[in-house]
């Protein structure tokens, strides 16, 4: 695919929204204990922990799918950046690799559940 298309274009202004979102709803983690008075202890809040735990899932799996169209995502060669604007690569081992090469170890570590696994 052309990183250069609509369809991409659009589908990056999405997963950064997404990623935002997912920004911004990990800090939520910290309310999930609530403290109760009438009792003086704490408790876990199960609502507001599913809720929580629900959307940054959605935003995991969307994070996920991002994975999945970095394998199949053109890129410019780095050798003829120097020469012209560069070519694009669009053979989908040499895709692939270079993804495998570069930020797929960031990214599997960015898509885990861990905030989720906490609960």
């Amino acid at each position: 695919m052309n990183p250069h298309t609509k369809v991409v274009q659009q589908w990056n202004k999405f997963f950064v929204i997404s990623c935002l979102v997912a920004i911004f709803v990990d800090p939520l983690f910290f309310f999930v204990l609530a403290a109760r008075a009438d009792h003086k202890c704490l408790v876990f809040d199960w609502s507001v922990a599913t809720a929580i735990s629900i959307v940054r899932s959605a935003t995991d799996f969307i994070y996920f799918l991002h994975m999945l169209l970095q394998f199949r995502l053109a890129y410019v060669a780095p050798e003829s950046r120097v020469i012209s604007a560069g070519d694009l690569v669009d053979q989908p081992k040499k895709i692939a690799l270079h993804y495998l090469r570069g930020y797929f170890l960031l990214d599997l570590f960015v898509v885990l559940p861990l905030p989720q696994g906490v609960n």
